[in-house]
């Protein structure tokens, strides 16, 4: 899951300089150097399993494995495969397999607007209401894809243009946004997410009607006399009540931050420093419906087009109440393909687009794809798949730690999709060990794309789940393992389950003897790469950064002059904003 908060956009900028400063400046690490006390990594599944063994006796840590031949159907081998455990991300292998099974991989999501009666001819007057009625569509204006259109305001420019190309300047009914798809529980922060996560970009809340990830982008820049410093918004400032406390400085440690408080202002504080560029930060937004229906009509508004009636925004409606019907359709938005969207939520571990996806599945089938529905649409796909004991999660994305499976469980899974019509699409959608997504940078043996799997982390949770191909390019092992820990384990869990995931290709070519000589354990994480993982695992608090860096910034010359290629090894693991043409792009962590 890609968890760094763009809220600390600034500071992270000033803590990946920290992590190439460390990397340079750290000593190669010795050839066999022991790790937890041992001078050779596992040689056997048995080895692995003693050695886990003894870290969840001396560190609480709680592991499940399970891993099967496709071909003979054989388990290879598992380690408390029945184990309940916190999948992280690995949900989103769910989600993909809902929505290729209910939705299909050429599904486009439509946004429509339209009349919801028909005009008179000639007349300037209408006496109805504008309809929008949405569908979950995850892709208006999202910053990491291209596709049309970039700004949310060029869509309801267009609409307003519609309206004027039928002669209509004054409407007397309300503005309509039809957002019922994804019933009431839409539109507020869910209450299975840890609250802590709550002003981070990661965890932007789903609606039905919804653009730019449902985030605000906040780009801050220094004022030329001092002071406080110059806010820019985008989509818009329209709607925002904010608080500037930030100062323009000259010298010191320069860092920003922007967040909603309790009563909807936001909150920006921090300093710029003089001569910068600004640092733009993303920051969700508490109520994203109610934020662009205020933009619809501010668009309308802004082409001369008066509407005399409410907003009205349905979340819900009974089953025997029909939605709100469009007599004459004006325009129409069509996402990309399903296939497209969810290789990019896949690749880049997106929590927004998982739950739009997850939620949108629920939709298709039972009317409403709110949280309650969702879950009783996944019993059911369950049940098709033949496993109806999994008990159903409650998100889409693997964000609330309220989601619990078994290894063997989501391997079974796994396995039935993969002997499915969608195994393709699947495939092609899952990261590739050393060459894509959140595995670019894992490699498991002297060959990449040996394992196509999904990552899964959290703070003290990691997990890996997909397939393990032999050498002819087939997948041959399917295989979920999972760890968890009370506490964040500075890179342990991950680092077990590579050596599991190396032993399960050396099995595989070596057959199932796996008579092959020790191989040296990796050193010891350097504090350079324990500072990366600290970047991908845990949302770190300003301060907390703040605190990180000051030590090496007090020291001269401990920053190169040149660091932008090995910046570029970091961002790599971090999603990049796509820029508007009046801003450079930025990392968005």
């Amino acid at each position: 899951m890609s968890l760094p908060p763009s809220r600390t956009r600034s500071f992270l900028a000033l803590l990946g300089r920290l992590v190439v400063a460390c990397l340079l400046a750290a000593p190669a690490p010795r050839a066999g150097a022991a790790a937890s006390g041992s001078s050779s990594a596992p040689a056997t599944l048995a080895a692995w399993e003693a050695a886990v063994a003894r870290a969840e006796s001396q560190y609480g840590e709680r592991w499940g494995v399970y891993v099967e031949d496709l071909q003979t159907g054989e388990t290879i081998y598992e380690y408390f495969p029945q184990r309940k455990l916190i999948p992280a991300s690995n949900r989103k292998i769910i989600t993909t397999g809902m929505a290729l099974t209910i939705l299909g991989p050429d599904y486009r999501f439509l946004t429509e607007f339209g009349l919801s009666s028909p005009p008179e001819p000639g007349r300037a007057h209408y006496h109805g209401s504008l309809v929008v009625r949405a569908s979950g569509d995850p892709a208006i204006a999202f910053p990491g894809l291209r596709h049309e259109p970039r700004d949310p305001l060029t869509l309801f420019r267009g609409w307003a243009q519609a309206l004027k190309d039928e002669g209509i300047a004054f409407v007397y009914g309300d503005l309509i946004v039809d957002a019922s798809a994804f019933g009431a529980d839409q539109n507020q922060w869910p209450d299975v997410w840890s609250e802590h996560h709550q002003q981070y970009s990661y965890a932007a809340v789903p609606s039905a009607f919804a653009a730019h990830e449902n985030q605000l982008r906040v780009k801050v820049s220094p004022a030329s006399g001092g002071g406080k410093g110059l806010l820019d918004f985008f989509p818009s400032r329209q709607g925002i009540v904010f608080s500037n406390q930030t100062r323009t400085i000259y010298e010191g440690y320069s860092g920003v931050n922007a967040e909603f408080n309790a009563l909807g202002e936001l909150i920006v504080t921090g300093r710029i420093r003089s001569g910068r560029d600004g640092e733009v930060l993303m920051v969700p937004m508490l109520k994203p419906l109610d934020y662009f229906a205020a933009l619809m009509r501010q668009a309308f508004t802004d082409a001369g087009i008066q509407i005399l009636g409410s907003t009205m925004i349905q979340t819900e409606r009974s089953r025997e109440q029909p939605p709100p019907f469009i007599q004459k359709r004006l325009a129409q938005h069509d996402s990309p393909s399903l296939n497209e969207l969810l290789e990019y939520m896949m690749l880049r571990s997106n929590n927004f687009m998982a739950e739009q996806i997850w939620r949108a599945a629920a939709a298709r089938t039972r009317g409403v794809g709110d949280r309650n529905g969702a879950r009783q649409v996944e019993q059911a796909w369950y049940a098709d798949l033949g496993l109806p004991w999994i008990e159903p999660g409650w998100d889409g994305s693997g964000l609330s730690r309220r989601n619990q499976i078994t290894p063997k469980d989501l391997a079974l899974v796994l396995r039935r999709m993969h002997g499915t019509a969608y195994r393709e699409f699947l495939l092609a959608a899952m990261p590739s060990s050393g060459r894509t997504g959140t595995l670019r940078n894992r490699s498991f043996s002297s060959e990449d794309e040996r394992v196509v799997a999904k990552t899964g982390t959290l703070s003290g949770v990691s997990a890996l789940s997909g397939f393990v191909f032999d050498k002819q390019g087939q997948p041959r092992y399917v295989f979920s393992v999972m760890g968890n820990a009370d506490r964040e384990t500075h890179g342990r869990l991950s680092t077990r389950i590579n050596s599991l995931i190396r032993l399960l290709i050396r099995r595989l070519d070596a057959g199932p003897a796996l008579t092959v000589a020790a191989q040296p354990e990796p050193a010891l994480p350097t504090d350079a790469e324990l500072l990366e993982q600290k970047l991908g695992d845990l949302p770190l608090k300003p301060r907390e950064i703040e605190a990180a860096l000051q030590p090496v910034l007090a020291v001269p010359g401990n920053l190169p002059l040149d660091v932008s290629t090995d910046e570029q090894i970091l961002q790599d693991r971090l999603r990049v904003l796509q820029p508007t043409p009046d801003l450079k792009s930025k990392t968005n962590p």
